[in-house]
């Protein structure tokens, strides 16, 4: 799925143009320019320093703008965005928060606002390749687990779809860094079994033209504020 595609195969988002759009946990920044690009006025919010600037230095695709934060306390008044989208990162919320986060998005959003909620599911070659790494099984359950809490905060849940995204890589370089980028703290375990993290990588991907493929299940769940 090209840049181009991926936000019109989210399922059931809808269209973003003119609409307040926050994006959580937007790492360096794509997900964010791509609402952007497509009419919203789009907002990141990022907890790690250093890829919040490096989303910063990225070259603007409209007038987004990127502030410092996480899920559980979002810097934004009550009732003031339209869509918050979590794009694969409500389980990255520290402290076991992911309940609270959805309580603050509930809070951030206007009335009849969507909280658009993307997820890996613990399976499927990516997270066969992953695991050694960062084995997320329970984070993941848990943040199902505030998804489905989420009528308790003022949510109703309008929909919920499985779809798949893959994930390429040119090479294992290529792979390494996203992991280290990611997670830096990673780099001295991954050192370790390098050896086992070569083996996984020949064996769960599957060989494209530009290099590696590797599927990754997803569930995408949509809220709507009551």
């Amino acid at each position: 799925m090209t840049e181009a595609k991926e936000l019109d195969g989210l399922p059931g988002l809808g269209r973003v143009d003119g609409k307040r759009v926050v994006v959580v946990g937007c790492g360096e920044g794509r997900v964010v320019r791509l609402v952007s690009t497509a009419g919203a006025d789009a907002v990141g919010v990022e907890a790690n320093p250093r890829r919040l600037a490096s989303a910063r230095a990225a070259p603007a695709a409209a007038d987004e703008t990127y502030v410092e934060g996480d899920g559980r306390d979002l810097p934004f008044d009550d009732a003031s965005a339209d869509v918050i989208l979590y794009f694969g990162t409500l389980h990255h919320v520290a402290d076991g928060g992911q309940a609270r986060a959805v309580a603050e998005a509930a809070r951030v959003l206007k009335p009849g606002g969507l909280a658009y909620i993307t997820e890996p599911l613990a399976q499927g070659p990516y997270f066969d390749l992953l695991q050694p790494v960062d084995d997320e099984t329970e984070v993941r359950a848990s943040a199902y687990e505030a998804i489905k809490g989420a009528g308790a905060g003022g949510f109703a849940e309008e929909r919920e779809v499985l779809y798949n995204r893959v994930m390429r890589f040119a090479d294992f370089e290529a792979f390494r860094s996203l992991v280290l980028t990611i997670g830096p703290d990673r780099a001295r375990h991954f050192a370790a079994i390098e050896d086992e993290m070569r083996r996984r990588f020949d064996h769960h991907g599957r060989d494209e033209e530009d290099g590696r493929a590797f599927d990754q299940p997803f569930r995408a769940n949509l809220l709507r504020k009551k």
